[in-house]
């Protein structure tokens, strides 16, 4: 997930199965990526005693990120929900946070 500087929130993920039809993209200054699989713009922030939750919808599916705050659990990482059923989820293993600009 990614946070431009006029304040909008963009998720994206990175399929190893797609990854034969990925193209380079040089965003700009050293970064280096790919295309995404799957990108989403326009989520919401909802800040809570424990962190903050990032919400993107796309196709009726409704990915959640949860970033809680540095020992302060539980932290449920990416929940994906279609139709109101939960259909995944995955722990986060590691994640990074910036300032805001």
């Amino acid at each position: 997930m990614t946070q431009a500087a006029d304040g909008g929130l963009t998720y994206q993920t990175f399929d190893f199965k797609d990854a034969a039809s990925a193209k380079p993209v040089q965003p700009d200054g050293a970064q280096r990526t790919t295309t995404p699989s799957l990108q989403i713009a326009d989520g919401q922030e909802t800040a809570t005693p424990t962190g903050e939750l990032f919400s993107f919808e796309n196709n009726g599916y409704r990915y959640t990120l949860d970033v809680g705050l540095p020992k302060q659990p539980p932290h449920e990482g990416l929940i994906v929900v279609k139709g109101g059923q939960q259909v995944s989820a995955e722990p986060l293993i590691a994640y990074e946070v910036a300032p805001k600009p």
